[in-house]
């Protein structure tokens, strides 16, 4: 045999020993890879699904699944941390609103109006809702002789007579009720033909 024919013999044997090696990877790979007794490393896996026949963890710890009973216990001190912050906060938002509801209720209410003679047929009245606000002030300004009322009320609705004044002339005065239970405070007279003005306050 000739000198070339030697060496193409040798890369022959040389080139199905070099494919037989890449076959007997492959064959390893393949092995690894669908047998489940060899570890893996790689950076990243994409793929459509997968599947799963034991636990599978995330940073060294289990994923829940559906229908996996979850207890305090299970959770990361991180989500622990986050759902007591949730909570706090939650909270400490109610608590805001209570206390703003209550610094609301420290917060005078009123309200006024008036009329002139001319207008006046039939008498003069304004309401106020006061809540809980137990003080009430009434100011009014009458141009003659009149018979004004404070008067509260449970509903708004149904009135009660709290208190009576009766002035002989044009009169202007304010004057102060403590402990008025009424959520509803009226001030009124049926006094017609004067001018009426007439202002409700009520605080704590």
């Amino acid at each position: 045999m000739s000198w070339r024919g030697l060496r193409y013999k040798g890369r022959e044997r040389l080139f199905r020993w070099e494919w037989n090696a890449v076959v007997d990877a492959l064959n390893d790979l393949h092995s690894w890879l669908t047998s489940g007794q060899q570890d893996i490393n790689v950076d990243e896996v994409y793929g459509r699904a997968g599947y799963f026949s034991e636990q599978l963890l995330v940073q060294g710890r289990p994923v829940l699944k559906d229908g996996d009973p979850i207890t305090i216990q299970q959770l990361h001190d991180t989500a622990v941390g986050q759902i007591t912050e949730a909570v706090d906060r939650s909270r400490a938002t109610q608590l805001l609103e209570k206390l703003a509801e209550l610094l609301d209720e420290f917060k005078p209410v009123w309200a006024r109006g008036g009329i002139t003679a001319e207008d006046n047929t039939a008498g003069f009245h304004i309401d106020l809702y006061k809540g809980g606000r137990p003080n009430v002030t009434l100011y009014y300004s009458v141009g003659g002789p009149a018979t004004i009322y404070l008067k509260g009320s449970v509903d708004g609705t149904n009135w009660r007579i709290l208190e009576t004044i009766a002035t002989a002339g044009p009169e202007e005065r304010a004057v102060a009720f403590m402990a008025v239970a009424y959520p509803y405070v009226r001030a009124e007279t049926p006094t017609t033909g004067i001018d009426v003005f007439f202002e409700l306050v009520a605080s704590r």
